[in-house]
């Protein structure tokens, strides 16, 4: 069956279910293959068993609840999509947002002022 994108009820997740390569779990995938060099399968496994695993046709994260110099955070393992949308994705709120950037140095960011900057880049965006 041919569907146009302008008929009534095409829904715009079509072509990623039709076409599941071109989903955010994909994106994930290629990047551990072609960019960091690491065995996805490991650490997928590794965040189903001990941390979170968000996965949406337009966002893939994963994170886990860690401990730093006494406060507890998040630390994101990898993420692709709105992170926004991830944030409400997360189980809740704490102190901190910590990651890498291509295998850099740990950066570590508190969880209000990160959201409020995600804010404020989203409501740029918008506009």
């Amino acid at each position: 069956m041919n569907y146009s994108r302008h008929q009534v009820g095409h829904h715009p997740y079509k072509d990623l279910l039709l076409k599941p390569e071109y989903g955010a779990f994909h994106a994930a995938r290629n990047y551990y293959a072609n960019v960091i060099k690491q065995d996805f399968a490991e650490t997928f496994m590794h965040y189903l068993e001990e941390g979170f695993v968000v996965s949406r046709p337009h966002l893939f994260a994963m994170a886990k609840p860690i401990e730093w110099l006494g406060r507890r955070g998040w630390f994101i393992e990898f993420a692709t999509g709105n992170i926004l949308e991830l944030m409400t994705c997360l189980p809740c709120a704490l102190d901190f947002l910590a990651f890498r950037r291509d295998g850099g140095d740990l950066r570590v960011v508190k969880w209000d002022y990160f959201i409020k900057k995600m804010v404020a880049m989203n409501k740029k965006v918008v506009a």
